[in-house]
């Protein structure tokens, strides 16, 4: 089975939230080193530079990036996803859904493929257009009135 760099990175990024430090009890959070990372970068940019593995070469041929991308622009208002069934839990699929979680799937590809190319090149013009884009997000407060109860399958 194959799967999306998306997804590998999303893996990644789910994985992060176990690390044990994060459970510590500890009064005073402090960030020692901001340039810090689970990966170790590097060596790993290092490693692909002289990979040999037909899967890997493959892989490293992809053409996303985000600053080849359209930029998806925050969805205005609050974030209301409507059920993915029609009715309970399985059967016809709600095709408000789909229309309603676009610019959300648009923006985690993006951002996805944008941070994998930066990770694999090095290309920082991939970094910067990442943190742009996540900040004009941020900026528009697009994730941040969502209700559990109304929305509970976002």
């Amino acid at each position: 089975m194959r799967f999306p760099h998306s997804h590998i990175l999303l893996a990644i990024a789910l994985g992060a939230g176990l690390c044990p430090a994060q459970n510590a009890p500890h009064p005073k959070i402090e960030i020692r080193n901001p340039s810090a990372s689970f990966l170790n970068i590097g060596a790993r940019r290092a490693e692909l530079a002289h990979a040999t593995n037909p899967r890997v070469l493959e892989a490293l041929k992809w053409n996303k990036s985000c600053v080849n991308a359209d930029q998806p622009a925050p969805p205005p208002g609050r974030m209301v996803i409507p059920h993915h069934y029609l009715s309970g839990s399985n059967g016809p699929v709600n095709p408000e859904e789909g229309k309603a979680t676009l610019p959300y799937r648009n923006l985690n590809d993006v951002v996805s493929d944008g941070a994998a190319r930066y990770v694999a090149t090095g290309d920082s013009a991939e970094a910067v257009c990442v943190a742009n884009l996540l900040g004009r997000w941020a900026a528009a407060g697009t994730l941040l009135d969502y209700s559990y109860s109304e929305s509970s399958q976002a």
